[in-house]
C-alpha cells in the first residue's frame, strides 16, 4: 500500500492496476468493519483520502482492553499486554512524563501532574488531551500538610463513546482521611465537592443517570443525586442523599463496584479468605467470587445475586472492575480476568531440540563470536546452545563503548541508558537498584549505596558483591545541633571503583570520600571485595581533597588546588607530591596509560557561547616512570576519546570503536552552563580538542526535576 494517492513522478502504473482510491465506497467500508486491531484500522486510514473517510473511528470495532504494566512515571514509554495477541508492547506517549495515570476508561486515561499539580484527560492514540480545573483546593484543611497527598489520589471516570464531552463526568477520591470526593466535567471552571456521609472511608465511585454510587470498604452503598452545574462557570449545588444500601454479602470480602450497562451496577466480593487463589468465573460457579446485580430502574434498589455476566468479560486490578463485551479474542465467556501480583514466574519452558547449528565447528563459532561488537548481540550469540556459549566466553567480548545513566528517579527499579553507538535509550529493569544511589562506575560494575549499605551490582549478569557498612565514619541522617536545620554531618563526596570485582589480579580497590560539616575536612577510606572493614588512607592536606586514583598498589590524591599525593596502599603513608599547574581552575584526574596520568583542568570563569573552549580547557599529563615528576601541557589525546561526568572521567582508545571520535571529550551536560537552559532535552556535548568545535547528541530524555540522581558513563562488561 501506498501512503498517497498520488503516484511519484517517473514510476509508471502496473498495467492492469488499479488505484487504491478508486476502489468501491461500499467495498471499503465493509473491508473497514473486518478490521478487529486498532493498529489496523489505524494503517487502513493512512492509505488515502477515500480510505480514511470509509473508516471512522466511531466505527472501529470494541477493542479488548489492555494492560498497562507497572511502570516509571517519569519517563514518556508505558509497556502495554495485549489479550488478543498475547504480547508486551512498550509505546512511547507523548507528555505522559513525570504524570501518574489515575484511571481510564473508553481510550481516555485521566493524568495527575504531581509537579505542576495539575489534572488532565488524553487519549493515548489520538494525541487529543482535555485540562481540567487544577485541584487546587483538594485536601485544604487547616494545620495539615497535604503535600504527599498527591501519591494517594484515586480517579474514576464515567465517559462515553457516544457522548458529548459535557456529559462526561471524572471523579477523584483523596485517601487522606477524609471521605471527600471531588468531581467535574470537562469544560468546568472549578471542582464540586461530595462530602461522603457513609460509616467508612470510600473505596470507589461510580456515575450512573445522574447520580453517584458510593462504596465504602465493608460493603455499603449511598447513593446520592449528582448535583452537576448547568454551566461550565457556574457552581454546582451541593448533592444529597438519595438511599443506602447494606452489603449484600456477610462474608469478610473485598468488594469491586463498576457498571454493568446505563441502567445497572455490578458488584463483586471477593473473599479475603482466597486472596492468593487463581479462579475463573465459569458457567456461573465459583466458590472464590460473588456477583451482585443492582437495578437502578426498579423502585426497590436492592442487590440480587447473579450467576453470569451475559456474553461481557470482567477485568479486575488494583481494587478496580471494568467490563467488556467479550467477542473473538476471548477464549470463553462469562471469564472474569485478574491480573494476580502473587502469580508465580518460576516456570520454565521446555527445553527445545537444538538444530544443525549446535553442529558448527568450535573454531568457526569463536571466529564469529569475536566479531560481535556490541554486548547485545554477544548474548543473544551466547543463548543459541550450549555450544555457542562455550565458544562466546565472557572475557572475550571485545571493550564496549561507555553507556550514559542518565538522571534517574531513586524510588524506582529501572535505569534509563543512552547508547552512543545506536543513538537511542533503553530501559533496563534492575530490582536491585531500587532505592539505591550510585555513586561510581567502572569495568562494568555499579557502586550503589542505601542507608549505609554498600554493594557492587553488574547490572548484565546480575551479580552482586557485599560491602562492609561504613558506620564507623559516615552516619547519614545525623543532626547538627549548632546549625538548628537537620541535615547530615557527614555525606559521600566522591566514590570510585577501580579494576574489576572478577579480575585475576585481584587488584579490585573502592574508594569512598566522606565530606565532614563540622572539620570541613574530606577522608578517604578504600576496601577490596571480601574485607570486613574499611581502611583509612591517613592524608596531611592542607586543602580538601576532589578525588583519588589508584593504580598497582598506589593512591594518586587530588586536591581542590590541583596538588596531587602520592601514598602506597600498604602502609598508607604518604611517597611524594606534585605541584598543580599555575592556573585556577577545576581539576579531574584520570588515568591516561600504565605509566601516566591525565589532568583535565576546566577553567571557574564562565565562557560566552562565540568563545574558543580551547581557552578553557587545558590538559596536562603526568609520566609516572620518569625521574623529575612535573606536570606537562599537551595539546592532544591522540586516538583516545575522554567521557567526563560531574566528577568523574574515564578514558577509552577511540579508534577500537566505530563511529567514536578520536582527540574528543563527551560531556555528559553541555559544556557552556549557560546552554544548560535553553534545551528541553537532556544531551551529549562532544568537544574536539585540535580546533574547539562542538557537537551536541540529544538523547531525546526530558531533563528531570533537582531530585534526580546525577547522570554516569557506563561502560558494560560480561565479567
Amino acid at each position: 500500500m501506498a501512503s498517497s494517492c498520488t503516484r511519484t513522478e517517473g514510476v509508471e502504473e502496473e498495467k492492469g492496476g488499479r488505484e487504491w482510491s478508486q476502489l468501491p465506497e461500499e467495498l471499503l467500508e465493509l473491508i473497514a468493519k473486518k478490521v478487529g486491531l486498532l493498529s489496523d484500522y489505524i494503517r487502513f486510514r493512512s492509505v488515502c483520502k477515500s480510505w480514511h473517510s470509509a473508516a471512522w473511528p466511531g466505527n472501529l470495532r470494541p477493542h479488548p482492553p489492555i494492560l498497562l504494566l507497572p511502570h516509571n512515571r517519569f519517563i514518556d514509554s508505558r509497556s502495554f499486554f495485549s489479550l488478543y495477541t498475547g504480547k508486551t508492547r512498550t509505546i512511547f506517549v507523548p507528555g505522559t512524563s513525570n504524570k501518574t495515570i489515575l484511571a481510564s476508561s473508553c481510550g481516555w486515561m485521566l493524568l495527575l501532574d504531581i509537579a505542576a499539580i495539575g489534572v488532565s484527560l488524553r487519549n493515548p492514540v489520538t494525541g487529543a488531551q482535555i485540562q481540567l480545573p487544577p485541584p487546587t483546593s483538594f485536601g485544604e484543611r487547616p494545620g495539615l500538610d497535604c503535600s504527599y497527598l498527591f501519591y494517594r489520589w484515586e480517579g474514576f471516570l464515567s465517559l462515553g463513546p457516544d457522548s458529548s464531552q459535557r456529559d462526561w463526568v471524572v471523579m477523584v477520591l483523596c485517601h487522606d482521611g477524609s471521605k471527600d470526593i471531588h468531581y467535574c466535567r470537562p469544560g468546568d471552571g472549578a471542582w464540586s465537592l461530595l462530602k461522603a456521609n457513609s460509616a467508612g472511608v470510600p473505596s470507589s465511585v461510580a456515575y450512573a443517570k445522574g447520580q453517584f454510587f458510593v462504596l465504602d470498604r465493608h460493603g455499603h452503598l449511598t447513593i446520592y443525586a449528582a448535583a452537576l452545574a448547568a454551566a461550565a462557570a457556574e457552581a454546582a449545588p451541593p448533592s444529597r442523599v438519595l438511599s443506602s444500601l447494606l452489603p449484600p454479602s456477610t462474608v469478610p470480602a473485598q468488594y469491586y463496584l463498576g457498571k454493568a450497562s446505563e441502567a445497572e451496577l455490578l458488584l463483586l466480593a471477593r473473599s479475603s479468605m482466597f486472596a492468593h487463589r487463581s479462579k475463573y468465573l465459569d458457567n456461573g460457579v465459583s466458590k472464590d467470587f460473588l456477583l451482585f446485580k443492582l437495578d437502578l430502574g426498579a423502585r426497590l434498589l436492592e442487590w440480587s445475586e447473579i450467576n453470569g455476566i451475559d456474553g461481557k468479560a470482567l477485568f479486575l486490578t488494583l481494587g478496580r472492575c471494568s467490563m467488556a463485551r467479550a467477542l473473538s479474542w476471548a477464549r470463553r465467556r462469562l471469564c472474569l480476568f485478574r491480573r494476580d501480583p502473587m502469580a508465580s514466574r518460576s516456570g520454565k519452558r521446555g527445553e527445545e531440540e537444538e538444530g544443525p547449528w549446535s553442529q558448527l565447528p568450535t573454531d568457526l563459532l569463536e571466529l564469529i563470536a569475536k566479531k560481535l561488537a556490541l554486548i547485545g548481540d554477544y548474548i543473544h550469540f551466547r543463548a543459541v546452545c550450549k555450544s555457542w556459549r562455550s565458544a562466546a566466553l565472557p572475557a572475550n567480548l571485545r571493550p564496549q563503548r561507555p553507556l550514559l545513566l542518565l538522571p534517574y528517579y531513586r524510588l524506582t527499579d529501572v535505569r534509563p541508558f543512552f547508547s552512543l553507538a545506536t543513538n537511542s535509550v533503553r530501559i533496563l529493569s534492575l530490582p536491585e537498584s531500587y532505592a539505591q544511589v550510585i555513586l561510581a562506575s567502572s569495568h562494568g560494575w555499579l557502586l550503589m549505596l542505601r542507608g549505609t549499605a554498600l554493594s557492587l551490582l553488574n547490572p548484565v549478569t546480575r551479580a552482586q558483591i557485599r560491602l562492609p557498612r561504613p558506620t564507623d565514619f559516615y552516619r547519614p541522617g545525623c543532626s547538627a545541633p549548632e546549625s538548628g536545620v537537620r541535615k547530615s554531618i557527614s555525606f559521600i563526596w566522591n566514590a570510585s571503583l577501580f579494576s574489576s570485582p572478577s579480575s585475576r589480579a585481584h587488584d579490585c580497590v573502592v574508594t569512598i570520600m566522606v565530606h565532614n560539616w563540622r572539620s570541613g575536612r574530606r577522608h578517604v577510606h578504600f576496601c577490596r571485595p571480601g574485607d570486613s572493614v574499611w581502611t583509612e588512607l591517613k592524608t596531611d592536606s592542607p586543602a580538601p581533597l576532589d578525588s583519588v586514583v589508584y593504580d598497582e598498589g598506589r593512591f594518586y590524591a587530588l586536591d581542590i588546588n590541583g596538588i596531587v599525593t602520592v601514598y602506597a596502599a600498604a602502609t598508607c603513608t604518604a611517597i611524594f607530591s606534585v605541584p598543580a599547574p599555575i592556573i585556577a581552575a577545576k581539576f579531574l584526574l584520570v588515568k591516561l596509560s600504565e605509566t601516566e596520568l591525565l589532568l583535565l583542568a576546566r577553567d571557574s570563569r564562565f565562557l560566552a557561547w562565540d568563545d574558543d573552549v580551547r581557552k578553557d580547557l587545558k590538559l596536562f599529563k603526568l609520566d609516572l616512570s620518569g625521574q623529575l615528576l612535573r606536570w606537562s601541557k599537551i595539546e592532544s589525546i591522540d586516538d583516545k576519546a575522554l567521557f567526563s561526568a560531574e566528577d568523574h572521567c574515564s578514558m577509552i582508545c577511540a579508534s577500537d570503536f566505530p563511529g567514536c571520535r578520536e582527540d574528543c571529550i563527551y560531556f555528559e551536560a553541555p559544556y557552556d552552563i549557560f546552554q544548560r537552559f535553553k534545551s528541553k532535552f537532556h544531551h551529549i556535548e562532544v568537544l574536539d580538542i585540535k580546533n574547539g568545535s562542538y557537537e551536541f547528541i540529544c538523547c531525546r530524555w526530558e531533563k528531570p526535576s533537582n531530585d534526580s540522581m546525577k547522570p554516569i558513563w557506563f561502560a558494560p562488561s560480561l565479567c
